[in-house]
């Protein structure tokens, strides 16, 4: 599994009303890497550390900011129902809204901070338009790979609002791409975004 992500050459999101502002790259003499490394991430700020101390941490990866009252809910009912506080236990990372694909892949695979636990959505919705036409996605998958690049260890969850059903042929691509680099399947490391979410975070962080 290392090596298929030591191996993946990952691909990368852009705002398509962005793209004029995009270096003009030719696709065909350029690799996927070439590409993602040209790309300036100066302008894309930090994922935002919500509370916590330094230590083993959680991180959250959603394009939509108003995502994050999600997760206050789910963790207030995790200290309510089982006496847990996360954010004791945890430094929580949110890395949400319309460049969190950028502001991951800057603060994971380039600055290299390692990642304990993550939470991450899986359409992001934003693209890079290729000079030939084709457009590359930078999706929760693709962090996944950064992430686990990083620290093999990591443990994942991806948490979407879409139901996980191969027979939608957008789930189709993501189950493909996650079993094809990494060997797993993916409905066994989700859950939706719509559920009763607290008990199952609980279980992730604390294996009870």
């Amino acid at each position: 599994m290392v090596k298929k992500i030591i191996d993946y050459v990952k691909t990368l999101i852009v705002d398509k009303k962005s793209l004029e502002n995009k270096t003009n790259i030719e696709a065909p003499t350029h690799t996927r890497k070439e590409i993602i490394d040209s790309l300036d991430y100066d302008k894309y700020n930090a994922p935002e550390i919500t509370c916590g101390t330094p230590g083993t941490n959680i991180f959250i990866l959603d394009d939509i900011p108003d995502s994050l009252t999600l997760y206050d809910i789910d963790f207030s009912t995790i200290k309510r129902q089982y006496k847990k506080n996360v954010c004791n236990d945890f430094q929580v990372i949110n890395c949400v809204g319309s460049t969190a694909g950028f502001k991951a892949h800057k603060f994971i695979a380039i600055e290299k901070n390692k990642i304990d636990y993550a939470i991450l959505d899986i359409t992001l919705g934003y693209l890079v338009r290729l000079d030939n036409g084709e457009y590359i996605e930078f999706d929760g998958i693709d962090i996944a790979i950064d992430i686990l690049g990083v620290n093999p260890d990591a443990k994942i969850r991806f948490s979407t609002a879409h139901t996980l059903n191969k027979r939608n042929p957008t789930m189709e691509y993501y189950h493909n791409k996650f079993t094809k680099l990494t060997g797993k399947k993916l409905q066994n490391y989700y859950f939706n975004k719509n559920d009763n979410r607290a008990e199952k975070i609980y279980q992730f962080l604390y294996g009870e």
